[in-house]
Parts: structure tokens; sequence; C-alpha cells
């Protein structure tokens, strides 16, 4: 008990000690969009969700960071109910098609698929998992979210 109360006590004062880091770090060098990125990161991680976005929309011109940027904005959009400019996130970060981007694009397509689906939008749900199925059929459970997303629709067509 002791132990893991501490663990989580270390976990939590790493966390403060990056963020405070990377923001003197980025107010150091303002022009640097990668430390933006990290402070994004860092932002997210400790729930200020807020201004995390602020640092996701400056680096989402970072083309190293682009996909990865309009990746961690869905997240914030989505966690904060605003659930229309999510999907736009995802599907940007969906975009990329350059190999480095590949983990980005599946989880992007993923978590397109899953809230497009909560969001009653079966088509665009559709067309995200069946893009994911295409690129990687073993991802995470996709493959069954698809048919179950057929046998719903075949069901209420």
């Amino acid at each position: 008990e002791m132990a893991a109360q501490l663990a989580h006590q270390l976990r939590d004062d790493l966390q403060r000690l990056e963020l405070e880091i990377f923001d003197r770090r980025s107010q150091r060098y303002p022009q640097d969009l990668e430390l933006k990125f990290q402070l994004g990161l860092r932002l997210k991680r400790v729930g200020n969700l807020r201004e995390a976005i602020k640092f996701f929309e400056l680096t989402l011109e970072l083309p190293a960071r682009h996909s990865g940027s309009a990746l961690e904005l869905g997240e914030c959009l989505q966690r904060q109910k605003q659930y229309d400019k999510a999907l736009d996130f995802y599907r940007l970060a969906a975009e990329g098609n350059s190999a480095d981007h590949l983990d980005f694009k599946k989880l992007a397509l993923y978590r397109l698929g899953l809230l497009a689906e909560g969001l009653k939008n079966h088509e665009a749900a559709e067309r995200a998992l069946v893009e994911l199925v295409a690129l990687d059929p073993q991802y995470k459970d996709t493959a069954s979210r698809l048919d179950k997303l057929r046998a719903m629709r075949h069901k209420h067509a």
C-alpha cells in the first residue's frame, strides 16, 4: 500500500517536473515547435486540455508532427465532448501516408471509427474501419467491430 502510494507520488512529481521543464524551454525558445508539441503532451497528461489544444494547434504546421498533433487534438476535443471537431482532426491525422506516420494513421482511423459509431454516423465509421482493416487486418478489435457495424446496418436497412 505504502509502496504504491509512493510510486504514485513520484509519478506525479515527475509529471510536474517535466511540465515545468518543457514550459521553460518553450518560453526560452518560442520558435521551437517540437518543444511546444512536447509541452502539449505534458499538459494533456495532467488534464489541462484547453492549454494543450493551443500547443497542438501551433504544431500542426510542423511536418514531422502534423499527424501526431492532429491525433492529439482529436483526443483532447473528444474528451471535451466536442465530437464533430474531434472527428475532423482524426480525419486529418488519418490523411498522412508516409511509413513514419502509419501508426498515427491506424490509431486515427480506429478512433475515428469508434467515435463515428458512437455518434451513430455508421457510414463514416464503416469507411474508417474498412480502411483500417485494409492497412492492418489484425489491428485491435477492428475486424469484429466492422462485422458488428455491418450486421447492424443490414438489420436497419
